[in-house]
């Protein structure tokens, strides 16, 4: 019997296979990796104005295609794909069991 997060994790990768070639990839370590986008994230505390963003982007990645090497924090990346956007990583937060992991990022032209 499959714990929830393998069960997550097995449709995460089910959606992927049936988006194709339209699934969505980010441009990291030199290769192209399928990911699932998210919306912004919004944080708790006000800035002038309201709510402040707290990432510009958040794309949930099944680990097992990254293998032991995982994006970090700071590293960079296009979205989508080779030619997109370059943001920076500013979290990695990997879910219970290590199968999935969401990142935040900034446009990288942001500072640190």
């Amino acid at each position: 019997m499959n714990s929830p997060y393998e069960d997550h994790a097995d449709g995460l990768a089910e959606l992927q296979g049936e988006l194709g070639a339209a699934c969505p990839q980010m441009f990291w370590n030199g290769k192209l990796w399928p990911v699932l986008p998210g919306g912004a994230r919004f944080a708790s505390n006000n800035s002038p104005g309201g709510f402040s963003l707290d990432s510009d982007i958040q794309l949930t990645v099944l680990t097992a295609q990254f293998g032991a090497d995982l994006p970090d924090n700071t590293q960079t990346f296009n979205y989508p794909g080779e030619t997109g956007k370059l943001y920076r990583i500013i979290s990695t937060t990997p879910a219970p069991g290590q199968l999935q992991m969401r990142i935040n990022a900034n446009d990288a032209a942001q500072g640190l």
